[in-house]
């Protein structure tokens, strides 16, 4: 017996069954429930919760049998590929969703802006302020807190225009 492991319960002998041909009869040649199947799949252990599992088949079928495991798991991943897809359309197209997130940064900004107009008003210059403001969200875990998303939010809140006086009113008239 040559080319056969020594403990399988099969006993393999020269066949003269042409694989292409049978290539394409996946009933026939991974079906363990049919007498004709080239492939004995085996659970030769459990142990500690692992099962020991074994596939033997012709020599001449191994080939195939990784090319068509291969395929499987390209196909699966195509299937996933087109699941995120329709999953982003549908949250792209669904108002209801488009409304929730447009509702979550509204809330975002406005913690930002809260955030900083009370450690402004506590005394902190607004540079400080920035900052501090930065490591509360990251400490709350909102995902966007970045110090450069948290000034352009507070810039676009207004929050660093400067405070125009008397005096810098006058001097925008005299260059007009």
């Amino acid at each position: 017996m040559t080319g056969a492991c020594q403990n399988s319960p099969l006993r393999w002998e020269p066949s003269p069954v042409e694989y292409g041909a049978v290539l394409y009869d996946a009933g026939r040649m991974f079906n363990p429930l049919l007498s004709g199947c080239l492939v004995d799949y085996q659970v030769t252990s459990v142990r500690d919760g692992v099962a020991v599992f074994s596939v033997a088949m012709p020599e001449g079928m191994v080939s195939a049998f990784a090319a068509m495991l291969t395929s499987q798991g390209e196909l699966f991943g195509f299937i996933e590929n087109k699941r995120r897809i329709k999953v982003a359309e549908s949250k792209a197209i669904d108002l209801d969703e488009i409304t929730q997130r447009q509702k979550y940064v509204a809330k975002y900004q406005q913690v930002i802006i809260e955030t900083f107009d009370s450690l402004v008003k506590q005394g902190h210059p607004p540079k400080e302020a920035l900052k501090l403001t930065n490591r509360a969200l990251k400490a709350q875990g909102y995902p966007w807190a970045t110090y450069d998303n948290v000034s352009s939010v507070l810039r676009a809140g207004g929050r660093f225009r400067r405070i125009k006086t008397k005096t810098d009113r006058k001097g925008d008239s005299s260059k007009k």
